[in-house]
């Protein structure tokens, strides 16, 4: 059986760099782990439409939790990402972001690493 989880109060940004200022709120992305991505040493997660373009980065202290998630092998498939919010600028060494909302299934026998994950980095989330 598998525990589907979603985490909120996570912050993509860079939209400025990658095409459109901005994500479609309501709209499903992809998020995609790029281990090799010197920036973020490791832990970058773009952003990604359907087309596979980068359209957007997680923040690198969001990126570095759902990274541990991807470097423990927990997640099984695709994590999703949903911007909840339109752009703005909360943080301006970030430039304008969006709160996203992601989502995703552990792999059978990973709930529990999991959670630990998300609760020591105080993340929000829900599970089922």
């Amino acid at each position: 059986m598998f525990t589907f989880f979603e985490v909120s109060n996570l912050r993509a940004v860079g939209m400025h760099h990658h095409g459109p200022l901005s994500l479609v709120v309501g709209k499903l992305y992809s998020l995609v782990w790029e281990p090799y991505n010197p920036q973020d040493l490791g832990n970058a997660m773009a952003v990604t439409d359907e087309m596979g373009l980068t359209r957007a980065y997680l923040t690198r202290s969001d990126a570095k939790v759902v990274s541990t998630l991807c470097y423990g092998d927990a997640v099984d498939g695709n994590i999703s990402c949903l911007p909840v919010t339109e752009t703005h600028v909360e943080l301006h060494n970030l430039g304008p972001q969006h709160e996203c909302i992601i989502k995703f299934k552990a792999k059978n026998g990973e709930e529990e690493f999991v959670k630990e994950i998300l609760q020591i980095n105080n993340c929000v989330f829900n599970c089922s």
